[in-house]
């Protein structure tokens, strides 16, 4: 149930320092982390975001850790969908096939417009391969 302030429109931000900043790479510098989509399965937050880098524009990431306080130091993994552009994740359980999706969007230069949705599924949510 939703206090009383929240209701009536008083609330208060509070802004802390990041929880998570791109990680240094030294083959591919990393300069920027956005576009977050975020779950909790199984006790653990499931991360999956869009970095900016160096030598490519757009990629996604995926960590996942137990507590917000270890996000900074969660493993990291760039997801290998393609050699080319792809971003902006969304995640979410389909209940009637039983499967994960993450929607996000590529760059397919062969369609008109070249920016376009695509999706993969997984059953195993914590797997980032």
């Amino acid at each position: 149930m939703a206090g009383p302030g929240l209701l009536s429109g008083n609330f208060n931000w509070i802004c802390s320092a990041p929880l998570v900043a791109p990680a240094q790479r030294p083959d591919d510098p990393r300069f920027s982390v956005k576009d977050p989509t975020v779950v909790f399965f199984e006790g653990r937050w499931h991360l999956f975001v869009t970095i900016r880098s160096v030598k490519r524009t757009h990629q996604i990431e995926y960590l996942s850790f137990a507590d917000w306080a270890q996000a900074e130091r969660a493993p990291r993994h760039v997801l290998r969908f393609n050699d080319g552009y792809f971003c902006a994740p969304q995640v979410f359980y389909f209940t009637p096939h039983r499967r994960w999706v993450l929607l996000y969007q590529v760059v397919d230069k062969a369609r008109k417009p070249a920016l376009q949705p695509a999706f993969s599924t997984t059953e195993t949510l914590g797997d980032p391969a």
